[in-house]
Parts: structure tokens; C-alpha cells; sequence
């Protein structure tokens, strides 16, 4: 967009104050004018955050040919000060004045005319960024140079993107001019640098298919480095490079002891798998005297006393033979032109689901959604409205399942409201270690993912936080102390991501503990504090083990502690 934006000053401006010279010759372009503008900036794009605490501009980009290329300071940083002046928070009657605080925006350079300042001056900014501890944030001065906007063209009149070229308005045979391409570019690679990746500035995204989509213009990047050599070249490349090692991840090692949970669901999945082969058989085995073939028997006309009570088989019931009619969920199956439905409020048909889902929680989160039924045969029909036509059936009462082949469930036996599905009495259930009523944030978290791992869901929902608490300073205060979260769902997610995707999980950052609550309130108001993780979650690219980013994981976690006791969880969110 700012090359964009110079090319209209080029034309627009009588550049009275300029002065023009020819740069060095570049391998595309014959030579190259440079007008040198009366604007002084600093080069840097930013985002205002003067209503933190503190005060602040976060940088955004820097810009190729900014004062401050080639100092220490880095896209996310957090400018607080400058020349030693720290920012203060403004009022809107103030924020359309010019001051400090514009630096990085459109009114930049009014502000540096007003100071009389010159193309070359020094000038220092404070800035605050993450620790290299990987804990709370380290202050840093960084001198830079302001410099006067410069516009290069080429000896025919035509507007180049740095010394040398290349022309803004040509392309070299690839998609879309030069400008166009190049601030196409600064628009994803800042979303990548500047929070990408802990998705604070809301924005969210697929490293892994970030990675592909930036790997496609490297042909064009070493084009411009091979035929445009120069400082803009230069710069992109180096940029280019930035970005690439970002969506590439940080390298991890993982051994096999790190790996072994995965290896011990698998085992019990298979146990219970081969334990639900044995129960079906002497479950069928016990009725095999009342089970008979599926009878063609009209649900209206026909004779319904005499296959009532009993037993049958079914066709497997799939994804697609779930009916719902007016928010009522029926399971259906059908032989040739005869139905049977199995009604999903029937106490048998919820105990079944209730097994099922506490297979996910405690086996493996994936099962196939495929029911194989031994049921008996119901007094009265259904009519159930299947793809938009009435449909009359024989009613079902499931008496067993095997559901996707992975397990069985007797549904004739039932303990305190249950039926158990085989094997899950003999079920090693695995446990994780809890961490201790002083552990550090970092611990707690780390202790979440192991209890993860282990499958251990009764410690996993002990480390979140049994109390809400949120502080929007403008707009009040929101405390609830006791607050019940429903986490099940949740759960069984994240089990199939880190069976799965995710290999690992580990904590890279933690920020500062600061006040949500002060006990000032309101009264018995209790003091909250909260701290904020960033984790790296771990996949297998290759043969390689790399941190990456997507929709399903959650990079960034809040911890939260009351009245000085043990840190827990506060967000909703598994892994």
C-alpha cells in the first residue's frame, strides 16, 4: 500500500524541496533517479495501543527502507517512549492533535515538520518485548535514523520500487505488477509476524497451509535478488526469509517415552475390542433360541402378535440412517420394503449412547458410527417421516450393540443407571500425577496435558478453575464463584487431537501476573490473579517434529489463582 501511496505523491506533488540524483546502475533497469520527498518518518507501520497498560504503539512492519532497518527493533515490539519521553494515555481531543504518539500512522510526518527534524536524525525509541527467559518482558532502547521519503524512476520516467528497479507497474512475466505483488506481500506477512501465531490480534490461521501458499513465491523473490540487486531486494529476501522460518515452526526432538501414551491407548482399544467379539458371541449364544429372521410383516395389516417379543438382527445402521422428525432422533434400518426404528429416547437406546461416549472418554476418542443391533421386536408400529414420506415400521428395543466394531454393549445388564460396555470393568485406568498446591503456572499447565495424555479426565477437570472472573475496567466486573463447566464434549476433542495431530504440547511463554480482582470490588469481593501461556503444539511433518498452528488448538491460555491459592485454568478449551 505505501509504494502505492508514494506513486500518487510523485504525481500529485510539486516537490518543491527535493533533490535528485542517478543511483548506480541495477541489472534490469538502466539507472535509476532517486527524488528525495520533504516527508520525514520513521519508516514503520504500527497499531495504536495507548490504551494499555502501558501506553504503547505496537510495531507492525518495518518498512524496507526505514532508519530502523538493520537496528534490533522487531515486528511486535512495543514502542513506550521516545527519545526517552514515555507515552501517556490520551483523550480523544488530544489523539487529533500531532504528538508522539503518531508515529507509524498517516500524521507521522506532520509531527516530525512541526520538530524541524532532518532527513538522518537520530532518534531512540523504548520499547518492552517478551524476555529472552521466556518470562514477563525485558525494556530496550534502539536507535534509529529518521529518513525523508524517496521515490526512484527510471531514466524514461518510470516509477521503480527501490534503486535499481524493478518498475512498479511491470511484472516479468508472473501474476499482477511488482507494487501490487509487493503489498499483497507486507499484508500476509504481517499477519504471520506481528501476533500470527498466539493470535492476540484476533487473527487465526493454518501455518502448515501458510507455509505452502508462501513457498510459491520464492521463484519470484529469487528473481527480484538475481535481476534487481539492491537494497529493496535485499530487504524482501530477507523478509521473505523471516516469514518462512516463522510458518516452518520450531524444531523439537521428541522421544520415544514422550510418544509411549499413544501406544498404550491403542493397546486397550484392542482388548476391548477383542472382549466385545467374545460377549457378542455368548450374548447371541443366550438368545439364540428366540432370535429369528427379520419377519415381512405388514406393521398395520399384518400380525403383529406373533413376532412381538422377539429377537433380531438388524442391518447395520449407519451416519445415513439417522432420522430426525421434529427434533425427534430416530434410528432406522430396512429390509427390502419393511422398516425398524429404534425410538433415541428409549432408556436402552441412551444407555447405548452413554457407553459410547464413555468409550471416547476412556478408550480412544474416534469410533466408527455404525451400530450393529440385537434387539427385540416392540408391541406397537412407528410412523416416521423419512426423506420427506411417511414411513411405517416395526419398533426396536436394543438388547446389545456393537458399535464399530470397537466395542459391545450389553444392554440387558444395568448397574446404578448404566450398562457397561465389555471389558470396561478391567480397563487399567491410567492416571496422571497432580501437581502440588504451590505449582507455577507452568507446571499446572504441563500437568493438564500429561492428565490429557494418560486419559486421566478426573484430574484433567480438576485443574480448571471452579470460579469466573473477568474485569473489563469501562464496563465492570463479572464474578461468578461457583461456576460448573461442562467439559465432556470438550474432552473427547482434544483426546482425538493428541492421539492424533498433536504430538505434544509445550509451554514457550509466560507473561506477568497481574490483578483481575483486587478484593476492592465489591464486598467479600476475593483477589484474583491471572497469568497468560503460550504453548508450541508439536506435529510430525516427515520425518520431522515442528511447532505448528490451526483452527483446532489453542496456542494462548489464561491461568487464574483466588486469594493467593493454587493456579488453575480459565478458559474453556482442552487443548
Amino acid at each position: 500500500m505505501r509504494s502505492l501511496i508514494l506513486l500518487c505523491l510523485g504525481i500529485l506533488l510539486n516537490v518543491a524541496n527535493t533533490a535528485s540524483a542517478w543511483a548506480g546502475e541495477g541489472k534490469g533497469v538502466e539507472g535509476t533517479r532517486e527524488t528525495v520527498l520533504d516527508t520525514i518518518t520513521t519508516g514503520l507501520d504500527t497499531d495504536d495501543m495507548l490504551d494499555s497498560d502501558p501506553p504503547a504503539l505496537r510495531v507492525q512492519w518495518i518498512q524496507w527502507d526505514s532508519g530502523f532497518r538493520g537496528t534490533d527493533l522487531r515486528v511486535e515490539d512495543r514502542i513506550v517512549a521516545l527519545n526517552g519521553k514515555r507515552f501517556k494515555k490520551l483523550s480523544s481531543a488530544e489523539r487529533q492533535r500531532t504528538g508522539p504518539h503518531s508515529i507509524g500512522d498517516s500524521s507521522e510526518s506532520q509531527y516530525w515538520s512541526a520538530q524541524k527534524a532532518k532527513d538522518g536524525a537520530k532518534v531512540t525509541l523504548t520499547v518492552l518485548r517478551r524476555a529472552a527467559s521466556g518470562q514477563g518482558v525485558e525494556e530496550k532502547e534502539i536507535e534509529g535514523k529518521l529518513l525523508a521519503d524517496r521515490l526512484y524512476s527510471t531514466a524514461k520516467a518510470r516509477r521503480t520500487l527501490g534503486p535499481g528497479g524493478p518498475e512498479e507497474l511491470s511484472n516479468d512475466g508472473f501474476d499482477g505488477a511488482w507494487a501490487y505483488w509487493y503489498d499483497k506481500q507486507i499484508e500476509s506477512w504481517t499477519l504471520v509476524l506481528d501476533g500470527g501465531w498466539s493470535s492476540w490480534t484476533g487473527h487465526k490461521f493454518n501455518s502448515r497451509s501458510a507455509l505452502a501458499a508462501h513457498l510459491e513465491h520464492k521463484a519470484r523473490v529469487d528473481f527480484l535478488v538475481s535481476h534487481y540487486p539492491g537494497p529493496f531486494a535485499n530487504s524482501v529476501k530477507a523478509d521473505w526469509t523471516a516469514v518462512l522460518h516463522s510458518l516452518e515452526g520450531r524444531s523439537y526432538k521428541i522421544a520415544a517415552k514422550d510418544l509411549k501414551y499413544r501406544g498404550l491407548g491403542e493397546k486397550q482399544s484392542e482388548a476391548i475390542a477383542k472382549a466385545g467379539v467374545d460377549a457378542r458371541t455368548a450374548f447371541s449364544k443366550k438368545l439364540e433360541s428366540k432370535i429369528i429372521e427379520l419377519p415381512n410383516v405388514d406393521p398395520i395389516r399384518g400380525d403383529r402378535r406373533k413376532v412381538a417379543g422377539k429377537v433380531v438382527v438388524l442391518p447395520t445402521i449407519g451416519p445415513s440412517n439417522w432420522v430426525s422428525e421434529a427434533g425427534h432422533c430416530y434410528l432406522s434400518a430396512h429390509s427390502g420394503q419393511r422398516w425398524y426404528f429404534l425410538d433415541c429416547n428409549d432408556p436402552e437406546t441412551r444407555r447405548m449412547f452413554e457407553a459410547e461416549q464413555r468409550y471416547q472418554v476412556l478408550v480412544k476418542p474416534r469410533i466408527s458410527e455404525r451400530f450393529d443391533v440385537i434387539g427385540r421386536i416392540g408391541k406397537d408400529p412407528k410412523l416416521v417421516v423419512v426423506d420427506g414420506q411417511g414411513t411405517l415400521g416395526l419398533s426396536i428395543v436394543p438388547l446389545g450393540v456393537t458399535i464399530g466394531d470397537q466395542m459391545f454393549v450389553d444392554l440387558t445388564v444395568v448397574d446404578d443407571g448404566a450398562s457397561a460396555f465389555a471389558g470396561e470393568s478391567e480397563m487399567d485406568k491410567m492416571q496422571a500425577k497432580a501437581p502440588a498446591k504451590d505449582a507455577s503456572p507452568d507446571e499446572v499447565l504441563q500437568a493438564f496435558f500429561a492428565a490429557l495424555k494418560a486419559g486421566d479426565q478426573t484430574l484433567w477437570k480438576k485443574l480448571f478453575a471452579s470460579w469466573w472472573a473477568e474485569n473489563w475496567r469501562d464496563q465492570g466486573v463479572i464474578y461468578n464463584g461457583y461456576y460448573e463447566r461442562h467439559m465432556d464434549e470438550e474432552w473427547i476433542r482434544a483426546r482425538r487431537l493428541i492421539l492424533d495431530a498433536v504430538y505434544d504440547v509445550r509451554v514457550i511463554y509466560q507473561s506477568e501476573v497481574h490483578p483481575v480482582l483486587t478484593g476492592k470490588e465489591f464486598t467479600k469481593a476475593p483477589k484474583i490473579d491471572e497469568v497468560t501461556l503460550e504453548v508450541d503444539h508439536i506435529g510430525k511433518f516427515g520425518k520431522e517434529y515442528r511447532a505448528y498452528m490451526d483452527v483446532n488448538v489453542h496456542r494462548v491460555w489464561k491461568l487464574q489463582r483466588r486469594n493467593g491459592g493454587a493456579w488453575r485454568i480459565a478458559d474453556e478449551q482442552g487443548l
